[in-house]
């Protein structure tokens, strides 16, 4: 599948300007949630929980689950070729953390951005925008693709 010069995704998770280099947090009226450093949702949580339950898994609740090639929820994992390219090349948020900037953009909204990234398996040649809001009652993702590179894209689904 081509992919064109700017591809927006938008997740809707219905569960009812500044850079960081580490976790951080965002809340409403009705979630509590936190974005790690890797750019993944290291905890949800419902604001009011009589049992303070994290309703997704991360290194700490889930540490069997944290392994070099661990992918938790918010981290994503691409398969691409540029221009005349027959063979697909394969990149990975987790693998990308010299690219990686998150930003908290308000109380109920932060973004992260990977883009230029080095070594084996690192986002590189597009770059990706993900968006984690509260609004609505819901936990929103968005997620844009942006091919930086000067040859023409095209991804798998």
């Amino acid at each position: 599948m081509f992919m064109p010069r700017i591809l927006t995704i938008s997740l809707c998770c219905l569960l009812g300007a500044n850079a960081v280099r580490s976790a951080t947090s965002m809340s409403d009226a009705n979630f509590q949630v936190t974005i790690g450093d890797l750019g993944e949702i290291s905890s949800l949580k419902i604001v009011g929980d009589a049992f303070p339950t994290v309703y997704v898994m991360n290194a700490t609740n889930s540490p069997d689950q944290n392994t070099a090639d661990h992918q938790w929820l918010g981290e994503m994992m691409f398969k691409y070729r540029k221009g005349a390219a027959t063979s697909w090349d394969s990149a990975f948020t987790s693998k990308s953390a010299n690219g990686r900037t998150i930003t908290r953009n308000s109380g109920t909204k932060v973004s992260v951005r990977y883009a230029n990234a080095t070594g084996v398996g690192s986002i590189r040649d597009f770059a990706v925008d993900a968006t984690y809001e509260l609004k609505g009652g819901a936990l929103v993702w968005s997620i844009t693709l942006n091919n930086t590179s000067n040859e023409r894209m095209e991804r798998t689904r």
